[in-house]
């Protein structure tokens, strides 16, 4: 039985990629039956902007009460570390399962699904973990999750995206309130991964400083009129990837709080490695370019067909110069 979000359902979410999920699920919630109640807690701050369906409040709270649960006869949550989180959602789940109410946990991407749900008293697990997709559910249970709890569901984020977000502005006024002065310009959206902070034995071969040289060097081989908008990953340390950003003047840094969409929106082209950002591009239809130069075995997204992967400075310069002569050609 495939599975279907119904009924007074509260929602939990601690990381930016979680709350959009939940964020997302509530809309199309409420789009299917209207008169179902809705509540969003979260432990951080969120800028709820323009990539976020209308009409939906998030309450902060530090800590998951009773009361949070008044009225609702689901939870559903996101999944984010438990130590950047402090255990949110799975407090969360605890809570709900001591309460008797039915708990479903959406895992956004194809990484750490056992981690996810580890506490200091072993595995905090909801009813329901739902996955993305078939290679989602069999790394899942390759990490020793119960083969029965788990579903695979789509990212309710990217079925917002693509069948009801709308941009707030026409491209050219969105590029000039985000910095990008030229509306001809070829402009690539540029969304590293914090590798280094997550990979510090170096295992999968290559890391977003050494990747942003690459891309900082392809940039003269595109000719003029060409500028990079750099998506920073929340948890990105600011040093050294700023300072090399900084050295180019055909680079702007997005604002932290900056619509995702609205980005996407601006640009020509998408760069990334592994980002939950180009999955949202795709959705929205634009080009994605995967560069990958590092162990093709630890790619996380090597089984889905996903824009172009490239995986050498080559071969990214030459994609990037195929996607500028097909702006100039549309043009």
């Amino acid at each position: 039985m495939s599975f279907e979000l119904s009924g007074d359902t509260v929602f939990f979410f601690s990381d930016p990629a979680g709350a959009r999920a939940c964020l997302a699920a509530a809309f199309l919630l409420r789009q299917r039956q209207p008169a179902a109640r809705v509540r969003l807690f979260s432990n951080r701050s969120h800028t709820v902007g323009g990539d976020a369906p209308p009409d939906l409040a998030v309450e902060h709270v530090d800590a998951v009460r009773a009361a949070c649960f008044e009225g609702a006869s689901f939870v559903f949550t996101g999944t984010s570390h438990p130590d950047s989180s402090g255990s949110f959602e799975l407090q969360a789940i605890d809570a709900a399962e001591r309460l008797g109410l039915p708990t479903a946990a959406f895992v956004d991407h194809w990484v750490n699904f056992r981690l996810r749900f580890e506490s200091d008293r072993g595995l905090i697990l909801p009813r329901t973990i739902l996955v993305i997709d078939e290679e989602a559910r069999r790394r899942a249970i390759a990490e020793g999750l119960p083969e029965d709890r788990l579903q695979i569901w789509p990212n309710p984020h990217l079925v917002y995206l693509a069948r009801h977000w709308r941009p707030r502005a026409d491209r050219a006024t969105t590029r000039r309130l985000l910095g990008l002065g030229d509306s001809q310009a070829f402009v690539i959206l540029y969304a590293p991964d914090p590798i280094r902070m997550r990979d510090p034995d170096g295992r999968r071969g290559f890391d977003e400083i050494g990747a942003t040289h690459d891309l900082l060097a392809c940039l003269g081989g595109l000719g003029d009129g060409v500028q990079v908008l750099a998506k920073l990953h929340p948890l990105q340390p600011a040093e050294p990837i700023r300072t090399l950003l900084g050295s180019s003047p055909q680079v702007i840094v997005a604002d932290r709080q900056a619509d995702v969409p609205d980005l996407i929106h601006a640009s020509d082209a998408v760069v990334g490695f592994f980002s939950n950002l180009l999955l949202e591009a795709d959705a929205l239809k634009r080009p994605v370019v995967r560069y990958y130069p590092g162990d093709r075995a630890s790619d996380p997204l090597a089984h889905l067909t996903l824009g172009t992967r490239v995986a050498s400075a080559g071969e990214l310069s030459s994609e990037l110069r195929r996607l500028r002569a097909e702006a100039l050609r549309i043009r």
